[in-house]
């Protein structure tokens, strides 16, 4: 008939896709089947075209039909049957739970940058000589970002101190930031000209601010590394560049080497504190955090008792408290909410857990070494994915409210949720367990008459797919009929292996 018949036009359109689709059949059966396919498409598009039924309906079924070659071809090479149960078996299997937690701590790996938050709580200050850095803040702060006192007083500690090198000033505030390489908002940080050298480090471009910025460069700014790259495009020339910082046209002096950062990883303008005044005309003076450089081997309490001494000398009122505290000990509270919330989590889904034991006790009792191994590493893996996560995120946090510098904060109570979930997702996986083989249970079973829970017993009966025992879950939940595990004896083992 193909020989007498001319080759239908949809014929030739659709036969090249059951044949790619033949690849995936066994080569023994290959040829048989591709030749059992094309007999009955060509007599198929003959019959439409014959019969002028070449219309979209039929296009789309022809279609259809089309595509389904590769999963019939897919089947001829793998026993459907026996795929199906390897598939069940592996969405049982403890493996897939274990993986689905490794799966997210490297997608957190990667996505990261190999834990760069985390890495950066447990670096050292990028500074020269960080253990000689100090900051002055009130009590009670709860960030270090936080300006803390009056700058005349950091003015006068910078000149009349005697157990310091030096004392520098800044203040965070929020930016935008126009351009064709820029995002609409930005971390804009005012700072004395003398901070970079307070801190001790020099630039990977251009210079830092001077003596003489305040009056003669007033507009001239110095950024992170990150800055440079994400409002500049990492232009390798970016001394002289123009960049627009709230509708005000800047220009860049310096940019700080790549493993620069001070207190925060998010991208930094640093632009010149304007010249201080005795006193602003509304009547309240500006509130600046300071940092300052001790002279080596000097006592932090010294240098404190100095500083209150000085600013004593400045301030008609009662001195408020001031707390001196090392710049790295104070960047390492950042980690503190992390840790209470962690902490809060463990103890709220205690508390949960306990609730939900009263009911289930016998769910846990009757599990193994072995299953309470299994539950112990997959609580571990996943409270690292959910800890490790919600510090990774604070830098995203800091991009997308760029100059609240307290938004931080946020990812501690996501560590909180992330813990609490992390948990629960943990246990609530366990008790549906095998407590041999740690299988998922299957098949469950309604046994009893729920409209006669009064007169008999009922529930729910889950079986384990490899035949070890049945986990019992009463409807009522009485001290009659309790949530119990049953296990098997040896003469299950026929119908199990028959199953499998």
């Amino acid at each position: 008939m193909q020989d007498q018949t001319p080759t239908p036009i949809m014929f030739l359109l659709c036969w090249p896709i059951v044949w790619s689709a033949g690849w995936l059949v066994p080569s023994g059966a290959r040829k048989s089947w591709r030749a059992d396919r094309r007999r009955k498409l060509f007599h198929w598009c003959a019959f439409l075209q014959e019969n002028n039924r070449l219309n979209r309906a039929s296009a789309m079924e022809l279609s259809r039909a089309c595509w389904q070659a590769f999963p019939d071809a897919l089947w001829r090479r793998f026993d459907r049957e026996s795929t199906l149960i390897w598939i069940q078996r592996s969405l049982r299997s403890p493996r897939l739970i274990l993986g689905i937690g490794v799966a997210g701590l490297v997608l957190i790996t990667i996505f990261s940058g190999f834990f760069r938050t985390t890495r950066l709580l447990l670096s050292t200050l990028p500074f020269s000589h960080p253990e000689e850095l100090v900051s002055v803040s009130s009590p009670g702060a709860t960030s270090p970002f936080r300006p803390g006192v009056p700058r005349r007083w950091v003015q006068m500690w910078r000149q009349e101190s005697k157990l310091t090198q030096g004392a520098a000033e800044y203040v965070w505030d929020r930016a935008v930031v126009l351009g064709p390489h820029a995002s609409p908002t930005a971390l804009l940080g005012e700072v004395s000209t003398n901070l970079f050298d307070v801190l001790g480090v020099k630039p990977a471009f251009g210079r830092t601010f001077g003596a003489d910025d305040e009056q003669s460069c007033a507009d001239c700014v110095v950024l992170s590394y990150g800055a440079w790259q994400r409002f500049l495009g990492g232009v390798p020339d970016p001394v002289g560049k123009k960049i627009n910082v709230n509708g005000a046209n800047l220009t860049v002096i310096g940019v700080m080497p790549k493993g620069f950062w001070f207190l925060t990883r998010a991208d930094t303008i640093f632009s010149v504190m304007p010249p201080a005044t005795t006193l602003p005309p509304w009547g309240v003076p500006r509130m600046v955090a300071p940092v300052v450089r001790l002279r080596p081997g000097v006592p932090v309490a010294d240098v404190e008792r100095e500083l209150k001494e000085l600013a004593q000398l400045m301030s008609v009122r009662d001195l408020p408290k001031m707390e001196v505290l090392g710049l790295d000990k104070q960047f390492r509270q950042i980690a503190y909410p992390y840790i209470a919330m962690f902490v809060a989590g463990l103890l709220l889904t205690l508390g949960i857990g306990r609730l939900r034991l009263r009911r289930e006790k016998a769910q846990f009792v009757d599990g193994g070494k072995r299953w309470w191994g299994f539950l112990s590493a997959k609580a571990v893996l996943f409270l690292l994915c959910a800890v490790l996560g919600a510090v990774e995120l604070a830098p995203g946090f800091l991009r997308l409210f760029a100059g609240d510098l307290m938004v931080w904060m946020m990812s501690t109570w996501i560590c909180l949720v992330f813990t609490v979930a992390a948990l629960l997702l943990s246990i609530a996986d366990q008790k549906y367990r095998c407590r041999e083989c740690l299988f998922r249970l299957a098949d469950p079973l309604t046994i009893g008459n729920p409209q006669r829970m009064l007169l008999e017993r009922g529930g729910t009966e889950l079986v384990c797919p490899e035949g070890h025992g049945l986990l019992h879950i009463s409807a009522s939940n009485t001290w009659d009929d309790p949530e119990r595990w049953e296990r098997f004896d040896s003469s299950w083992k026929a119908v199990f292996g028959e199953q499998q």
